[in-house]
């Protein structure tokens, strides 16, 4: 799978709302408006999926995660290896 995170610029509870309905099992959220997605989706397929075309929920980037580093609860690290791994 790949992995993805996803930024909001600002504040949307309805941004986290729609990643848990649509990627139920799939998700980390990392910090308020930070979230790890796991699917075999294009980047462009999962802003789709979560109506973030249009401006919905403001200013949105969703990245893929090729490559990471830094400080995090072990928890999320063991996360992205797990997601990252399945295909």
């Amino acid at each position: 799978m790949q992995v993805y995170l996803i930024v909001s610029q600002s504040p949307q509870q309805e941004l986290g709302a729609a990643i848990a309905r649509t990627y139920p099992n799939e998700y980390r959220q990392l910090a308020p408006d930070q979230w790890l997605v796991a699917t075999r989706s294009t980047p462009q397929e999962v802003g789709e999926a979560l109506s973030t075309h249009n401006a919905r929920y403001g200013k949105v980037i969703i990245a893929l995660v090729t490559q990471y580093w830094g400080w995090h609860e072990k928890e999320t690290w063991n996360w992205i290896a797990m997601k990252a791994a399945a295909l």
